[in-house]
């Protein structure tokens, strides 16, 4: 896994224009008066992105053949693109949480710490689940399919969400279920959360494993 860690760090290294343009980006965001938490989510998300791209790169010019003729077993490379995202997006997300409070404290009057941590700790969570979602897509479909997949997937997700909160007496179940949640108490709560967030990782996990292990070379 170090290899893989290695060669995908270096291919990182590669992209510095890049890197510059999202910084670019984000600092400008930050600067116009857009929330400060908008940056964090924005660096965060779309550097994990570069995960993807290291898959196409590795399926480039039948690449798989060399790189599982190598000491890299299918579970190690899964698990080091799982890795990897996780350290590019954590990576971001802890430069921009810093730079972000920072700039928060001094530029807002109320601002508010927990409240600030609160936030870009929900785009921690964003950055795993989203990982858990799109990495066994790429893996079944590849970079280019598994982005018109992946876009597909949300469009479709969100129309059903809409019409599904639209139905008659949904949103007040939704929050009976969302007191009777709260009533449970603070950790309680945090329990069920971290069961259900452990669950997400546990089967997008073995969900592309067994997607790489019945994958065709080409």
């Amino acid at each position: 896994m170090r290899g893989l860690l290695v060669k995908d760090l270096r291919l990182l290294a590669g992209q510095k224009r890049f890197f510059v343009v999202v910084v670019a980006i984000g600092l400008f965001f930050m600067l116009s008066g857009q929330d400060p938490i908008f940056t964090v989510s924005y660096c965060t998300l779309l550097l994990s992105f570069f995960t993807a791209s290291t898959i196409s790169y590795d399926e480039f010019n039948h690449g798989f053949f060399y790189l599982f003729s190598l000491p890299v077993s299918r579970k190690g490379y899964v698990a080091e693109k799982y890795l990897f995202g996780l350290l590019t997006g954590g990576a971001a997300w802890v430069a921009t949480t810093v730079i972000g409070g920072l700039y928060g404290s001094m530029a807002q009057e109320d601002f508010l710490l927990l409240e600030w941590i609160a936030g870009a700790v929900g785009i921690l969570v964003v950055l795993v689940i989203f990982l858990c979602l799109t990495l066994p897509v790429q893996f079944k479909f590849g970079s280019e399919k598994g982005r018109i997949v992946i876009s597909v997937g949300m469009i479709a997700l969100f129309l059903g969400l809409m019409a599904f909160l639209k139905m008659d007496g949904v949103l007040e179940v939704v929050a009976g279920v969302a007191e009777r949640i709260a009533s449970l108490g603070t950790v309680a709560v945090l329990g069920v959360g971290v069961l259900f967030f452990a669950i997400v990782v546990a089967v997008s996990v073995a969900a592309s494993v067994h997607i790489m292990e019945k994958k065709q070379l080409s």
